[in-house]
């Protein structure tokens, strides 16, 4: 999904920026999950 070019223009290349709040603005809220979300999640995550 990171690597979408309907998403993401030059989807290949390293571009940290594309987070930065004016451009991540732009990309679809699909286009990216974070690692640690769903069932799946980060075994660092601890419920209680």
């Amino acid at each position: 999904m990171q690597r979408d070019p309907p998403s993401f223009p030059r989807p290949l290349t390293f571009d940290p920026d594309r987070w930065t709040p004016g451009r991540a603005a732009g990309v679809p809220r699909t286009a990216m999950i974070p690692f640690g979300v769903g069932n799946r999640q980060c075994p660092g995550i601890t419920s209680h």
